[in-house]
């Protein structure tokens, strides 16, 4: 029965796997139920099917190379290519070792031979710093059975001793023994400072194995948030401290971080970045995409990314197997296949001649444009299996026929043909006014202007009163009728189009209402249950003398507050009573309208009291729902919302991508948007994907801009004025960056790569800011903002003023050179405080008269002799002009007065 049981058991897993190939836990159970029942043929089957799937970890390599060897009737070069597999998937100690134990032990081939795959293993993963000792350990054994040379054993240890391993004591230890052995003396000083060197690289790296070692689970492949944080910041300190660009050991950190987090999609896209722009290894590269494809075989872009690294390396064979493998074998959607498809195209249109590749496929079956015109059709074949929803968020409609249509115009020159593409494009998305703009400027170019004439009538009939975009195109065809049409066609467009200009405003204008009807109505809903979690205030006096006189009316309170009123207050009423009766004005009057205007500024005063309240309650209302508690790790920032964006909007948009916890529209105090929004998914992996696929997503007409949400940021506050930056020391301002053509989802990133490429020699990026107008076009220039600490990577970035940005698309956007300044913000200027000067009097105008004395005023300078009061001293002192501002005495003034 335990038998039959188990029989029944594999036959199940078996159906199970057949049915589900894309299965890794299907694959994993049939192996392991075949390798208890002992079914040897099977299983190695059932391995080598799991295999060319899924990239297989270093335990199961393991397991199923000890069951080869088993076998007395397996091949050596069977185990061989095991071994070279087995290594490739992901980096593992244990197996290179035992790979080259293989060779020498049960092998036995030449020490060269051996000697070649031990350097390959040390090459490979040397540097790991838990585990390379046994290898080192392994590759010292081999040399001294072979008796290699001393002067060959000593560099071999001093190799080891140079690397920061946690078994460096150990090797230092062998070392020790060994060269006293060997030549009877103690290590050189040499050979001691090497240990030392690395003993203290080693001790900087501790941390980062600590913390990734706290962090590590059970279960391989399971990317955990603090796992994930530990690996990149050990990544980022190894990135930091290369020397010579030597990436020796960034490379094998990040293997061990692909080894414990093989299903973490930005590891893998950070990897790729760092192997293309730092170690620019397409061999490398290639052999990455294909394990990235093997474990995240759900992301478009690593597949697009792995077929364009191919067509570089010019390889025809797995360029065509991995097209296969991404179009067939992989769990894509149809919209993501549809883009791949779209791949295939551009590869096709390259090859024709528009654009160029080095790539050749099957020259001698090639028929002109036979092989694009198909892989055209097959696309659109494609796209009809996609849901119109689907397709319409992806914006595949556009993407697919526009290309086709351009295609058809510029490369076949088959303008019927493309007038097609144009129209099925309008079947699908007849409100789309980029298609109709598109296909107008094509006839304007190809077309006759009564064809022009015929698109722009149907485009003003077709699109929707509502789109604010039918304002824009009316305009655009008066002005066409008015520099190309006659007198009666510019009247004819006048008239269709003031027309549709009228209803337009009619319906925006009611949408308009509704909608801040709507938002009105929620808000008043929000406010309600909002106000019943709050507690209920005391009323004060103020407040229960409004209420009074709400209900009662002032007489109740005047008599209340005459019957408290103290003699003195009564005595001084009885006077101005007097006084009154005196004066004939008549108390029933007075009475009369000191009740009407205190009932009517009491009541109006009440209700602009509690409109206050509750603007400043909605205000506070809003400001914590801002300020709420969130994870920024699973939140996603939302920027450039349209102010008619509903909050059943964002969560159609963003619930594909992941379960979603809360949705945050920030709103002001009259429950009007503020243009920003924070969306908090169940999982940290959906931030990725919806930043990934949906930022510069267009909504409501506006170009969605997507980033990773971040704590709160206090400003610090300074007494008096605020101290406004005049500089950014980190950031340099480029501008005159070159147009690239495409939709701002795609050129935001293109653009951004390039300024990368361009400026990573100057230092660490810390950040790239670029900028775009409300329409969704890119402009002309852009922030890089550097790592701290890197005060010079800023002069080095202004040296590169005046080259030019590498454009790949567009050859003619790129002839502008570049300007780089330092970024220098506008400032306040400070105001300068000038000495009051004199004022000179005026006529008709009064003046400031200086209260400081004029003799006080002037500048005396001291005599350089001693005035006497005798006759010679008098006329030595006349005789000197007396305008050279020399001090006089009263002897001078005495001997002027009396001088003859």
């Amino acid at each position: 029965k335990g038998e039959e049981n188990a029989e029944i058991e594999i036959k199940k897993l078996e159906l199970e796997v057949t049915n589900n190939e894309k299965n890794y836990e299907c694959h994993l159970a049939y192996v392991q139920a075949l390798k208890a029942n002992g079914r040897a043929e099977a299983l190695r089957k059932a391995r080598e099917a799991m295999s060319e799937r899924f990239p297989l970890s270093s335990s199961l390599w393991t397991s199923w190379i000890d069951d080869e060897l088993k076998n007395s009737d397996i091949e050596a070069e069977y185990v061989i290519e095991l071994f070279q597999q087995g290594v490739k998937d992901y980096v593992s100690v244990e197996l290179w070792t035992k790979y080259a134990e293989y060779l020498w032990k049960v092998l036995k081939l030449d020490a060269d031979s051996c000697r070649e795959i031990y350097e390959k293993a040390i090459e490979d993963v040397g540097m790991h710093i838990e585990k390379a000792g046994e290898l080192w350990s392994s590759y010292r054994s081999f040399l001294a059975e072979n008796k290699i040379s001393e002067e060959d054993m000593r560099k071999l240890f001093k190799r080891q001793l140079s690397i920061p391993l946690s078994s460096i004591d150990e090797t230092m230890s062998a070392y020790v023994t060994w060269e006293r052995s060997a030549s009877g003396k103690p290590p050189g000083e040499h050979i001691k400072k090497v240990y030392t060197r690395s003993k203290q690289e080693l001790e900087k790296r501790e941390i980062f194995e600590e913390k990734v070692k706290a962090t590590r689970i059970e279960n391989p492949g399971v990317a955990t948030e603090q796992g994930l944080a530990a690996w990149k910041s050990y990544i980022d300190f190894e990135v930091k401290n290369a020397k010579k660009r030597n990436f020796r050991r960034t490379k094998i950190v990040y293997e061990r971080a692909i080894a414990d987090c093989f299903l973490s999609l930005p590891l893998w896209n950070k990897y790729l970045d760092f192997t293309r722009y730092k170690m620019n290894d397409l061999p490398a590269l290639s052999q990455i995409y294909d394990r990235a494809t093997r474990n995240c075989a759900w992301s478009v872009d690593l597949w697009i990314g792995y077929l364009r690294t191919l067509e570089q390396l010019q390889d025809q064979k797995q360029w065509r197997q991995v097209l296969n493998r991404a179009v067939v074998s992989s769990p894509l959607p149809n919209e993501e296949i549809v883009k791949i498809q779209l791949e295939f195209c551009d590869f096709f249109r390259r090859k024709g001649g528009i654009g160029d590749t080095n790539l050749q496929i099957d020259e001698s079956q090639d028929t002109g444009f036979a092989e694009l015109r198909g892989a055209f059709n097959i696309m659109v074949t494609s796209l009809d299996g996609v849901p119109p929803e689907k397709a319409k968020q992806h914006d595949l409609y556009f993407k697919v026929y526009s290309y086709w249509a351009d295609i058809e115009m510029r490369c076949f020159g088959n303008h019927d043909q493309s007038i097609i593409q144009w129209e099925s494009l309008l079947e699908k998305t007849m409100g789309d006014v980029r298609a109709w703009r598109a296909y107008i400027s094509q006839e304007k170019v190809f077309g006759t202007t009564e064809d022009v004439r015929k698109i722009y009538k149907r485009a003003v009939m077709a699109i929707k009163p509502s789109n604010w975009e039918l304002v824009n195109l009316c305009g655009e065809w008066v002005r066409y009728e008015r520099e190309c049409g006659t007198l009666d066609s510019l009247l004819e467009a006048i008239s269709l189009t003031q027309k549709r200009i009228e209803q337009s405003n009619k319906i925006r204008s009611e949408e308009e209402a509704r909608a801040y009807e709507l938002q009105q109505q929620q808000y008043a809903a929000q406010m309600a249950a909002w106000q019943q979690t709050q507690p209920q205030k005391k009323e004060t006096k103020s407040e229960e003398k409004k209420m009074d006189i709400e209900s009662n009316g002032v007489e109740s309170i005047l008599k209340d507050e005459a019957s408290s009123e103290p003699t003195g207050t009564k005595r001084k009423r009885y006077e101005s009573e007097n006084t009154d009766e005196k004066s004939g004005v008549s108390e029933k009057k007075k009475r009369h309208k000191v009740e009407h205007s205190s009932s009517n500024s009491s009541s109006s005063n009440v209700k602009e009291k509690d409109a206050k309240d509750v603007n400043e309650d909605a205000k506070k209302h809003w400001y914590m729902e801002e300020n709420a508690e969130r994870d920024d790790e699973r939140t996603v920032f939302v920027l450039n919302l349209s102010f008619a964006t509903t909050d059943e909007q964002l969560e159609e948009l963003f619930k594909p991508h992941g379960k979603i916890k809360s949705i945050r529209h920030i709103r002001d105090g009259k429950g009007k948007s503020k243009g920003y929004a924070y969306i908090e998914y169940e999982d940290i992996n959906s931030v990725a994907k919806a930043i990934k696929s949906l930022n510069y997503t267009m909504l409501n007409d506006r170009p969605l801009k997507l980033q990773k949400s971040a704590p709160p940021t206090k400003k610090a506050k300074v007494k008096g004025k605020m101290q406004v930056p005049t500089q950014e020391k980190l950031t340099v301002f480029i501008k005159f960056l070159p147009r690239l053509g495409g939709e701002l989802r795609d050129v935001a990133p293109r653009m951004e790569k390039l300024l990368l490429a361009h400026f990573k020699d100057c230092g660490d990026i810390k950040a790239v800011r670029l900028t775009h107008d409300k329409k969704g076009k890119l402009k002309n220039f852009a922030y890089i903002e550097f790592q701290d600490g890197n005060q010079d990577s800023v002069k080095k970035a202004v040296k590169l003023s005046g080259t030019l940005l590498p454009c790949t698309d567009d050859q003619r956007s790129n002839k502008r050179p570049l300007s780089v300044l330092k970024s220098c913000p506008p400032s306040k200027k400070k105001q300068i405080l000038k000495k009051p000067a004199t004022v000179k009097r005026t006529r008709g105008k009064s003046a400031m008269i200086s209260l400081v004395p004029r003799a006080l005023g002037k500048k005396v300078r001291s005599l350089s002799k001693t005035q006497t009061d005798n006759s010679s001293s008098v006329k030595n002192t006349t005789k000197e002009n007396p305008k050279k501002g020399k001090a006089l005495s009263n002897a001078d003034f005495r001997a002027m007065l009396f001088k003859k």
